[in-house]
């Protein structure tokens, strides 16, 4: 799906993008979105033409007196996006998240380090015990937790969403 200038002028009004966002539920009468709009009929008929010749909304006959306007395949895409960019989205902030809390907690690890190295400096002892003991003084932060958690979340909550 490509945009030109023509669909992004179209795209300008905040009428218009109502009209997406309505009919993005289920195709709709003239004179529905008139009313959930509270526009004028000719107003909606107006904007309804100029995103018909952008090709984001198509007229529907049914065979009767009413004609329906329904989101075309380009203009689903704007107002309601696949199935896999959300995915990739949601996955992308999740792992940002998880990569921010590994991150804090290496700084906060290292900076305990700093801080007892004049301690430990006196006492020869192997480097493992020495890790240990950093590691048992160093109080993990918060925001570790919180940014490790939300991650999770996120990374769980796309991968629950794929598989629907």
């Amino acid at each position: 799906m490509e945009i030109d200038k023509t669909t992004l002028k179209v795209l300008s009004v905040d009428t218009r993008l109502d009209i997406l966002k309505r009919l993005r539920v289920r195709r709709m009468l003239p004179s529905e979105l008139s009313k959930s709009l509270g526009l004028a009929p000719s107003t909606v008929t107006e904007h309804l033409k100029k995103l018909e010749s952008a090709g984001l909304v198509v007229k529907k006959d049914t065979g009767h007196k009413w004609i329906y306007y329904e989101l075309t395949d380009m203009g689903s895409g704007i107002v309601k996006p696949e199935k896999n960019v959300r995915f990739a989205l949601v996955l992308s902030v999740g792992a940002i998240f998880i990569f921010s809390s590994l991150v804090r907690l290496f700084q906060q690890t290292t900076q305990a380090a700093f801080i007892r190295a004049p301690e430990i400096g006196g006492v020869l002892g192997s480097a493992k015990d020495e890790a240990a003991d950093i590691a048992t003084h160093a109080s993990i932060d918060p925001l570790f937790f919180t940014l490790l958690v939300i991650g999770v979340f996120l990374v769980a909550l796309s991968v629950i969403n794929l598989r629907k």
